[in-house]
């Protein structure tokens, strides 16, 4: 069995969640038996990244051909035919929704892409217009590029039946992994250490993710900002670290008097999160939408109390432990904030379940399914 895999969604530094996805399972699977792997790269300069990843004994395609040119071919011309540029392998998994050229009516490799999202079709007003128009082209059709699905959770697979006319046996629910740094107890040391490097407050709660509208951030400045006004937040702040995409929470804050209690962090190198995670009293992800969602497990696993939001994807992820709230709603964040401040050991019975509920996602198992997804196309089972 041949297969290639596209390496594109490594080629955006600091990686992504698709890219430490694509990075995840590209270890875990080229370790497993009865496969010959191929990858391609495309990208003007090199990345060495990609070489270290896939190790020296690897097939590589690796092309040079600007993007802006590559992918309007690809899209519009229908040339260049992918399957030729990876020496028509037996399948082709491409780990994000990406430009691809029309499929051979009557091709014998088999496309399969993972979606991780849609909300760019939910909500298309939360996505500036380059991306909305991005979105739409990549979205059109996909049965027409595409032979067959994975969907990282169950509500993606019901969005994409719905949204794409996917028929529903040719997707597949295969959950996403996490990484092991995060079960891992943090030293004393290493706490100090970042709460030192990052300036951290004595007590604080942690969002952690891209700082864009969607994550729904303003509700966790709104709420603290109220909390402020009536004195009940006492020694609490909110830390928020990520990348930051609507810049302009960091005006609204100023405007709401807040700047005193709010830190906002940027890019937070991938070493630091898991103490970020053990240090924090509380993570708060009142996201709108959620394909999976890596940081609530990520928290579960660091023994992080979670309060998130009770829609798409994440009760599906947390199940019954975490704290619940409607993401719409100022008053459901207030209340349960004033509710943790007053009492934040009320939610200790929930850290181990959630704990133990992390466990169950890792990159072994999701390596494992995905290889048995594809073992399953090629010996033409679905």
């Amino acid at each position: 069995m041949k297969i290639n895999v596209d390496l594109r969604s490594l080629g955006y530094q600091p990686w992504s969640g698709v890219g430490y996805y694509t990075a995840a399972l590209v270890k875990q699977l080229k370790s497993l038996p009865g496969v010959k792997w191929s990858f391609f790269d495309n990208r003007f300069s090199l990345n060495h990244q990609v070489d270290e990843l896939i190790g020296s004994g690897a097939e590589l395609f690796r092309y040079r051909i600007p993007n802006k040119f590559f992918t309007p071919l690809e899209r519009f011309f229908n040339w260049p035919k992918f399957e030729s540029l990876v020496n028509n392998p037996d399948l082709i998994w491409f780990p994000n929704l990406t430009f691809v050229n029309k499929k051979a009516a009557n091709g014998k490799t088999k496309r399969i892409v993972t979606i991780h999202d849609c909300s760019f079709l939910i909500q298309p007003q939360w996505y500036p217009w380059k991306e909305r128009l991005w979105h739409v082209l990549l979205a059109k059709k996909l049965t027409n590029y595409f032979d067959y699905f994975v969907a990282v959770s169950e509500h993606t697979k019901q969005e994409m039946i719905k949204l794409f006319n996917v028929p529903a046996e040719k997707i597949r629910v295969i959950y996403p992994g996490i990484e092991e740094k995060f079960f891992q107890t943090a030293s004393n040391e290493t706490l100090t250490q970042v709460k030192t490097k990052y300036l951290l407050p004595e007590k604080y709660f942690l969002f952690l993710g891209d700082v864009m509208k969607r994550k729904n951030v303003k509700l966790i400045i709104e709420s603290l900002a109220k909390l402020k006004e009536k004195n009940q937040l006492g020694e609490y702040q909110i830390v928020i670290a990520g990348h930051i995409k609507d810049r302009s929470l960091i005006n609204y804050v100023e405007k709401l008097g807040a700047s005193s209690k709010v830190k906002f962090l940027g890019y937070v190198a991938d070493e630091d999160r898991p103490a970020l995670y053990q240090a924090a009293q509380a993570f708060i992800f009142p996201s709108l939408h959620e394909g999976f969602g890596f940081p609530v497990l990520e928290a579960a696993a660091s023994k992080c109390p979670v309060i998130c939001s009770q829609t798409t994807s994440l009760p599906e992820l947390m199940g019954d432990n975490a704290i619940y709230v409607d993401p719409q709603n100022l008053e459901s964040l207030t209340k349960t904030l004033t509710d943790f401040i007053q009492n934040p050991n009320k939610s200790d019975h929930l850290l181990i379940p959630a704990y133990e509920r992390a466990r169950e996602f890792t990159w072994s198992k999701t390596a494992q399914e995905l290889y048995n997804y594809f073992k399953d196309i090629y010996e033409n089972r679905c």
